[in-house]
């Protein structure tokens, strides 16, 4: 029967796709024995390919959520002894979570695409009504394109997201209680370069 170190070896390539939230088992097998290179090794190299293919290809809430769940474990009594045992390792994984946390945030080109995966790719179909409407739209009207399954609270979530990183705008006309929405200063830009 494999001893826990090399079932987490076999097990470790089922990692390689951000959204596994399996991965405080193998840092605190790592954390518990530090002196496992190749465990160290082959988490190292999984978190190195998780944080590219996440700032490449991953939402918003997937940076955040990998974001957290690494600052989680470094700062858990687990991450602290691994910080003691390996500082050069920890200090590298504290600035994956770094990068993640701030790619979180932006609201460049880059992170833009990240931000229009969210919500499953939502933000993309309110820019492109924006787009194609060419006037500011009621919030009613987003809800209603985004679909019947979409609540309140996703679609002020996914609003606000957009409007963090300025693809869009909200504001109230005086003397209305409708909330309406225009694109913003860089959902513009995106519109033009073609969604």
């Amino acid at each position: 029967m494999p001893t826990t170190r090399e079932r987490l070896a076999l097990d470790v390539s089922a990692l390689a796709e951000p959204g596994a939230r399996d991965l405080r088992p193998y840092l605190e097998a790592l954390a518990a024995d530090p002196a496992n290179e190749a465990l160290a090794d082959m988490l190292g190299a999984l978190l190195g390919h998780r944080t590219i293919y996440l700032l490449r290809r991953g939402s918003r809430i997937e940076l955040v959520d990998e974001s957290i769940e690494l600052a989680d474990f470094l700062e858990s009594e687990a991450g602290e002894g691994l910080r003691d045992a390996l500082p050069e390792l920890h200090a590298s994984w504290s600035a994956l979570e770094d990068l993640l946390a701030k790619a979180a945030d932006r609201s460049d080109r880059d992170a833009v695409d990240s931000i229009l995966l969210s919500h499953r790719g939502r933000g993309q179909t309110v820019l492109q009504l924006l787009a194609e409407q060419g006037r500011p739209v009621r919030r009613a009207e987003i809800r209603l394109a985004l679909g019947e399954d979409v609540s309140d609270s996703l679609v002020s979530h996914l609003l606000r997201d957009l409007e963090e990183a300025d693809l869009i705008v909200r504001f109230r006309p005086r003397g209305s209680k409708e909330v309406l929405v225009e694109l913003g200063p860089v959902g513009r830009d995106v519109s033009c370069l073609g969604l």
